[in-house]
């Protein structure tokens, strides 16, 4: 987070991603989706910065959980999301 609470990045395994949707992107190649996905089998721990506005952390879970689609369902990605306890950097 910036000093303001703002989003100053989002990471993935150690790499920099740009957007949240670039983010489900980058979920979706690893997972893929629908049957023989391995979004069942995979967890996702975020670690988010204390001072993070709240908003962007639903985006995070957002982001990583699901696809919306047009007809207003969604297509399930990752189930399991944990975070790590918040840390003041």
């Amino acid at each position: 987070a910036n000093g303001d609470g703002t989003l100053a990045g989002i990471q993935m395994n150690g790499q920099g991603v740009p957007d949240f949707e670039q983010l489900r992107r980058k979920v979706i190649d690893l997972v893929g989706t629908g049957p023989g996905s391995n979004a069942d089998k995979t967890e996702v721990e975020l670690d988010c910065d204390y001072n993070l506005k709240y908003v962007n952390v639903v985006n995070a879970v957002s982001a990583v959980s699901g696809v919306p689609q047009a007809d207003g369902t969604t297509i399930d990605l990752i189930k399991k999301i944990k975070f790590t306890p918040p840390k003041r950097r």
